[in-house]
């Protein structure tokens, strides 16, 4: 299997040389491949592992899904509980199977096998985390033994913005709050005055 993950890492990377990449990106993407190597390998060793997704639009509006793996490393006579970053996917796709596939296929791309996984980790939105069509469920059912859990901190987030939504004396700092961040942070000008007047 290592050898496998090598011969696959080898790949891409030769792809990116013969792109005639600046020697930055260069450099870039030979540590990217170290470190994506360094991963594979714990991950390898712990062989049962949780997949957590989650995704957010970026700065230019472009849905940004984030792979991350969480698993036991052994140190001798203890075990430490890593969390390690894949990778950021583009993900315009929204339907649970859309996203079911995208996690199959980044897994596989990485020779991690599915079937190893214990446990997925999602938000609570429905395209994530429903019964029958969410991207949980669908993966469920090829792989039992993977396990859904919500995300404690976005239920967590939800049940704060809902009890701040029942206060509107809340509402209105916040939404006050809100117009003050619009306003400073779609200006660099603005910022960086706001930034010298509070002193960060």
């Amino acid at each position: 299997m290592t050898k496998l993950i090598e011969a696959i890492i080898q790949v891409w990377y030769q792809g990116s040389k013969q792109k005639k990449l600046p020697k930055n990106s260069r450099i870039h993407a030979k540590a990217s491949t170290v470190l994506i190597l360094r991963v594979l390998r714990e991950r390898q060793s712990a062989q049962y592992y949780a997949i957590i997704v989650d995704s957010t639009p970026d700065s230019s509006h472009v849905e940004q899904t984030t792979f991350l793996l969480r698993f036991l490393i052994r140190h001798e006579s203890r075990f430490e509980m890593v969390e390690r970053f894949l990778k950021f996917v583009d993900c315009s796709d929204k339907t649970g199977s859309q996203i079911a596939q995208i996690i199959s296929e980044t897994l596989e791309n990485h020779a991690i096998p599915l079937a190893d996984c214990r446990t997925e980790g999602y938000d609570n939105v429905a395209n994530m985390s429903r019964k029958c069509h969410g991207a949980q469920a669908i993966i469920k059912e090829q792989y039992p033994t993977a396990i859904f859990y919500s995300c404690g901190c976005h239920t967590l987030n939800l049940c704060g913005n809902d009890a701040a939504e029942c206060i509107p004396e809340a509402g209105t700092y916040f939404g006050t709050m809100q117009t003050i961040y619009t306003l400073f942070s779609c200006s660099p000008k603005r910022w960086k005055i706001l930034a010298k007047r509070i002193g960060c």
